[in-house]
């Protein structure tokens, strides 16, 4: 009985997923992560109350995703990965508080995001593929005032949620979260361990839309240009899987200067992520004086081709790569800062990189894109990801991801605002 209960609890995990899932298992990727700035009323500064409202908020957002309620099984001789429905979900497994005293600030935020992202998410048969950490502050200012700032990172596996997915949470945490902050305290009680419903939806597989036998694998190379390779920077060896570090560091744009900046690009027939390209490759240019190239890549949601809303938690994601030319780095490198040959180059940039996410875009239906096809030209997953972090060099210089403008709910008194 047991065994069959065991075996009822597989469900197929799609190419991609099965993607994530060996480079999770070697260290090379770890989580997928977005972070949340969340005003709490007074009434629930008390830790007690806090826990109780957040206990609610989670038990509504599992209630609605069920995707959440599973992990991710790495491939083993006998079988491959897969995803295991949980029976149930242990608090502590999930959840970290923080509190700090000194108030907000984006050193705490920062750390809390590094450290996050060098775990590795481990026993998967008991504990789901994701996890928050919640960081609270505790200034005089903080005290005195009417709502406390509190900062939720969500941090999942890849295999269960893109960018998208992961600001698809905060969405759904938030509006729960909205709307019990206006009932008394009394009706924020939730009972927890997490029971998992035995019958919950099976996760999409990407491959039931583009069958990877329709699908025409890359030739994988390591650089298109024919006699300088991109600059990738030191090689990425680790001594072992716990040797893995990340150094993140917050870059914030003041939320006044968005609408110009969006304005801008609107005028210019460009995109932010194209414009943060240009800003990145003039800061390599410039601080990398001996590299000729630079290879960078984009995320893209497949969403729009599977039917699946920007509102749920999955891992539905393409990629492409963009190859920057010895031409474009040495014109950026002989331009003076804020020079009108800068923002020519700059701009130039901007626009290729319009033009080549539009032409993926439009090619994804006959393709299944760029991302996928990667997947399908790698014979052993296993060894494609172990090898990853034992080469010599990386095989791009960067990476953006931007998962758009996301709107939290407002209380109705912010509305307007």
């Amino acid at each position: 009985m047991s065994m069959r209960l065991l075996l009822d609890r597989k469900r197929r995990l799609d190419a991609w997923g099965r993607y994530f899932a060996s480079k999770h298992e070697y260290g090379h990727w770890r989580s997928c992560a977005v972070s949340g700035v969340y005003y709490i009323p007074r009434i629930f500064f008390d830790a007690d109350n806090f826990i109780n409202l957040l206990k609610h908020g989670l038990t509504n957002t599992l209630n609605r995703h069920t995707n959440l309620c599973y992990g991710v099984i790495g491939k083993t001789q006998s079988e491959e990965a897969h995803l295991y429905q949980l029976a149930t979900i242990d608090w502590d497994d999930v959840i970290e508080l923080q509190t700090h005293g000194a108030g907000h600030n984006d050193a705490n935020l920062s750390q809390a995001i590094g450290v996050g992202h060098q775990q590795l998410f481990t026993e998967q048969h008991r504990k789901p593929g994701w996890k928050i950490v919640v960081l609270r502050y505790y200034s005089e200012q903080e005290q005195e005032s009417r709502n406390q700032r509190v900062d939720i990172l969500f941090f999942a596996h890849h295999a269960i949620a893109d960018g998208t997915g992961c600001a698809a949470f905060h969405k759904t945490l938030s509006e729960y979260l909205l709307h019990q902050t206006s009932h008394s305290i009394t009706e924020t009680q939730s009972v927890w361990p997490y029971i998992v419903p035995d019958a919950i939806p099976t996760p999409s597989v990407v491959e039931d839309i583009f069958p990877l036998t329709s699908v025409s694998p890359l030739q994988l190379t390591t650089g298109c240009d024919t006699y300088y390779k991109p600059w990738t920077s030191v090689p990425p060896f680790l001594a072992s899987i716990d040797s893995y570090r990340t150094r993140t560091k917050i870059f914030s744009i003041p939320f006044s200067k968005v609408s110009t900046i969006l304005a801008y690009c609107r005028t210019r027939n460009i995109t932010f992520t194209g414009l943060l390209h240009a800003f990145l490759l003039v800061y390599l240019t410039k601080k990398i004086p001996s590299a000729r190239t630079f290879r960078g890549s984009t995320p893209l949601s497949m969403r729009r081709f599977t039917g699946t809303s920007n509102d749920e938690i999955v891992d539905q994601v393409s990629f492409i790569d963009h190859d920057w030319s010895p031409d474009l780095v040495s014109s950026f490198r002989a331009s003076e800062e804020g020079s009108d040959l800068e923002n020519e180059v700059f701009l130039a940039i901007a626009s290729r990189f319009h033009n080549e996410v539009k032409e993926e875009i439009l090619a994804i239906p006959e393709t299944g894109g760029y991302g996928l096809r990667f997947v399908a030209g790698i014979e052993d997953l296993d060894k494609f990801c172990h090898s990853a972090v034992r080469e010599t060099k990386r095989s791009v210089t960067y990476e953006i991801s931007n998962v758009g403008l996301v709107e939290l709910p407002k209380a109705e008194s912010e509305k307007g605002k």
